[in-house]
């Protein structure tokens, strides 16, 4: 209902371009545009932004083309698109210095091409990255500083740091929670990195509560098929698995390939994400024909979309690398095969944070 007012006002906009609209047009490109996002309507998202950065371009507003870059960028990288969000991103930090914009507008900038960097390993850049973001962060900003304490857990995590990653995985969850309350699907975002994090360290009970009350929220707001409610049902599949409940871990690992399947298409590295570890669940079962053909499913998309170097596609490489040819009762000698856990959506902090 949101998206259909915003577009319909946006229409009725068009039709009078005058100056005096031009706030309110990009302002609503860019309410739809998040809304789309939300739901991993990432083309859509684009199209939006795009204009919106069109509108910004042709009344030559320098200040006005950083937050659709932005945003732009955030969607590139949803898509998998890193090189073209990077793109944007760097645009955006160039307009943001030229225009000398706020520090929390730059904060923004910061937060995007760390988030960039961090998906494609670049860690110790995304690191300097968000400390940057953060010294730039007003003390009393508590949204824009539970999403960045959001996302140093998540690189933590990424790292296979996960001692490191559980206080700011913590202080996320209570900076947000201080803001909206318990049951609010940004607090259940938050929950799903500190899940994520416990399992990790190995705290599956632990884990497994977080992930079922942050899995509670998300289909109680969004409903059964959206893309956080996938990324929740992905990682209790990896925690079912751990803990020796394989039907469960399979009927969870399908139902999140279905949800992101029809998000994302077929080509999308969470996807590789989650044939990867269905591909390991397999093995433990000792179906070794379907481990392979996910195995080689995953790798064909980790290489297409991550590259060689990446540490999934490597991880990816070496479970296949490590898989009998044939049915064997023998132990493996070179380890187990090694799960890939998703994150939930690594947050962008959020546009017309006050400092």
């Amino acid at each position: 209902m949101a998206e259909q007012r915003g577009r319909r006002a946006l229409q009725l906009l068009h039709r009078d371009a005058r100056h005096r609209h031009l706030f309110d047009r990009l302002a609503i490109c860019q309410a739809v545009a998040s809304l789309q996002q939300a739901r991993a309507s990432y083309d859509s998202a684009a199209a939006l932004l795009e204009q919106a950065l069109e509108i910004a371009q042709g009344e030559a507003a320098v200040e006005l083309q950083v937050e659709p870059l932005v945003l732009l960028g955030n969607v590139r990288r949803l898509q998998g698109r890193h090189r073209d969000a990077e793109t944007c991103l760097l645009r955006a930090r160039a307009l943001a210095e030229h225009a000398q914009l706020p520090a929390w507008r730059q904060a923004r900038v910061l937060n995007g091409l760390a988030l960039i960097h961090k998906d494609t390993a670049n860690y110790d850049e995304a690191a300097k990255l968000y400390r940057q973001a953060l010294r730039a962060t007003a003390k009393d900003d508590l949204m824009a500083r539970a999403t960045l304490q959001h996302n140093l857990a998540g690189l933590a995590h990424a790292r296979g740091e996960f001692l490191e990653a559980e206080q700011p995985a913590r202080c996320a969850v209570e900076l947000r929670t201080a803001v909206l309350g318990c049951g609010h699907p940004e607090v259940a975002a938050d929950l799903a990195v500190l899940g994520a994090v416990l399992y990790g360290q190995e705290r599956h009970d632990e884990a497994e509560t977080v992930f079922n009350e942050a899995l509670t929220a998300f289909q109680r707001h969004y409903g059964p098929d959206h893309y956080e409610v996938a990324v929740n049902l992905g990682n209790l599949g990896a925690l079912y698995a751990a803990t020796d409940r394989a039907d469960q871990a399979q009927q969870c690992y399908q139902q999140a390939l279905d949800i992101k399947r029809h998000l994302l298409g077929p080509a999308h590295p969470e996807i590789a994400t989650l044939l990867n570890n269905l591909a390991v669940l397999h093995k433990q079962q000792g179906r070794l024909p379907a481990a392979q053909a996910c195995y080689a499913q995953a790798l064909t998309v980790f290489d297409s979309t991550l590259g060689p170097e990446h540490p999934s596609t490597q991880t990816c490489r070496i479970n296949l690398e490590r898989l009998p040819p044939r049915a064997s009762s023998r132990s493996d000698s070179l380890g187990s095969p090694q799960p890939l856990l998703a994150m939930t959506r690594t947050a962008s902090v959020e546009p017309g944070s006050p400092v």
